[in-house]
């Protein structure tokens, strides 16, 4: 593959991947802060 495609051959799909894994990794951090914001409130330490 190297020698017919290149190095960039490696990387063809790369950006749509990182573009879906921003926020799906942004919504997974929000979900975290909600729910530990949350239970803090519901069970106070």
């Amino acid at each position: 593959m190297m020698k017919e495609e290149g190095l960039g051959a490696l990387y063809k799909g790369a950006t749509p991947v990182f573009i879906r894994a921003f926020p799906a990794n942004a919504a997974c951090f929000y979900g975290f802060e909600f729910a530990t914001k949350l239970l803090n409130r519901l069970f106070p330490n």
